[in-house]
């Protein structure tokens, strides 16, 4: 019994040891690439980019969307009115999505969703499915209104047109219900740059 239990600690303890290594390796990386963090965020996200308020504070999670063991960066406002996500495949640094003003992010699995208003009568849904830390498909919707009340919808897969019928269907298969990503060890932005 006790030879088992001995099994058990040490078990927990190198799986505990191996996520703490990733999850510092995962921080490094991103530290080596606080400015284009930065520059990315701010190109990405408008109210960023228009924004009298110098005094925006930012924090940062680890977050593993696609259960690699690779970490991918979330990036918030702490008012959590404006986000960024990031990845690292291939070691390299790539913003997954960007959420501001009543826009929101949501997760199923290792795809995550980005969706909110995009102007009067417009609305945007925009998927991205992430594997090996990257970027592997992007789909998105964007749907407006017009003043007969009649929804249009504008839609892509990886860069190529498809029909709202095959984004319908795309969307679909997703079976889990999209939730809120989550992160509790939420860190000040700035420690990125002290890293």
């Amino acid at each position: 019994m006790k030879k088992l239990v001995l099994i058990f600690i040490t078990t927990i303890a190198f799986a505990s040891i191996k996520a703490q290594s990733s999850h510092n390796a995962d921080e490094q990386f991103y530290s080596q690439h606080y400015d284009e963090i930065l520059n990315l965020f701010n190109e990405e996200c408008p109210v960023l980019e228009y924004s009298d308020d110098k005094n925006m504070t930012f924090e940062y999670g680890l977050i593993d969307l696609d259960g690699d063991g690779i970490n991918e960066l979330w990036v918030r406002e702490t008012t959590g009115e404006n986000e960024a996500f990031f990845c690292r495949g291939n070691g390299k640094l790539e913003i997954i999505a960007t959420t501001w003003f009543k826009s929101f992010a949501s997760v199923s699995g290792n795809v995550l969703c980005a969706e909110g208003p995009a102007g009067t009568g417009a609305f945007f849904s925009t998927y991205y499915v992430i594997e090996n830390s990257t970027i592997a498909h992007h789909a998105s919707d964007l749907q407006q209104c017009n003043l007969n009340s009649k929804i249009s919808h504008e839609c892509e897969y990886d860069g190529n047109e498809v029909s709202w019928k095959w984004f319908k269907k795309f969307k679909a298969t997703f079976a889990q219900k999209f939730v809120a990503p989550e992160n509790n060890d939420w860190q000040p932005l700035d420690k990125l740059r002290n890293n």
